[in-house]
């Protein structure tokens, strides 16, 4: 019995397992694979962004994306603790600290930036459906 139980610990992913795959997954997809991080976000995404709204769509943030990676000259994103999540049904919500590494006049910097996001399950996994700043530093 207790031979079973740890397979199932093992074979089984839970959703916040698939969820906290993909938050790394994204991260190590900057600098260089952007588009590779896009498929991420769900069709429908209208989310953070500078538009007149404040709400962009997922063609528009991934042309935002690239931009900010050759203006910052991001050399890196990494995650900062464990995401917070919660899921309720085919929804969930996570909190997520980062760490962006980037140059600045020849000075790498290293800036904590937190996160929220919405995410919906779908056929093809969780994708990103909103995304929000926030001003809590997860430790």
């Amino acid at each position: 019995m207790g031979l079973l139980t740890f397979a199932v610990e093992k074979l089984v992913v839970t959703d916040r397992e698939r969820i906290v795959l993909a938050m790394k997954d994204i991260a190590e997809s900057v600098p260089d694979k952007i588009d590779h991080a896009m498929t991420y976000f769900d069709d429908e995404y209208l989310g953070w962004g500078p538009g007149k709204t404040g709400r962009v769509t997922k063609a528009a943030i991934a042309v935002l994306a690239r931009s900010a990676v050759q203006q910052y000259k991001v050399q890196n994103l990494s995650l900062l603790g464990r995401p917070k999540i919660e899921v309720s049904g085919k929804f969930a919500t996570v909190e997520v600290s980062t760490i962006i590494t980037y140059s600045d006049e020849g000075m790498v910097v290293k800036r904590a930036i937190a996160w929220k996001l919405k995410r919906v399950k779908r056929p093809e996994g969780w994708r990103i459906e909103r995304v929000d700043l926030s001003d809590k530093i997860l430790p």
